[in-house]
């Protein structure tokens, strides 16, 4: 419903904002594994469309905003973190096309999207 009704979306986790940007953007791109994990839960009606296993279950439980980890909130959840991730806490960027990501390796990363216009 979103990726129809809105211009921009904004993803947040644990109370901080993980990723922002326009909607058909973030949805054919997205830019935080967070958002991949939660666009890989969009239902598709059509069968035909439907990826069998394709859905990210996240391990772990979600962060505890009053005692947050170190570095990244989302690092103890997330498939890619490093080092890096545990340690430092990433800021807000532009990445282009009005799209900014709370991730170290957003511009590196190759994310699936909905794949649904």
């Amino acid at each position: 419903m979103i990726q129809h009704i809105c211009d921009r979306v904004a993803v947040m986790y644990a109370g901080k904002l993980a990723e922002i940007g326009p909607t058909q953007t973030l949805f054919d791109a997205p830019k935080h594994p967070y958002t991949e994990a939660l666009l890989s839960a969009v239902p598709r009606p059509d069968p035909r469309l439907r990826r069998k296993g394709d859905r990210i279950r996240l391990p772990g439980e979600v962060a505890d905003v009053t005692n947050l980890p170190t570095g990244c909130a989302f690092h103890p959840r997330c498939r890619y973190a490093t080092d890096l991730c545990r340690a430092e806490s990433p800021p807000l960027r532009s990445l282009g096309k009005g799209q900014s990501a709370a991730c170290h390796y957003a511009d590196q990363l190759e994310l699936a999207g909905t794949g649904v216009p």
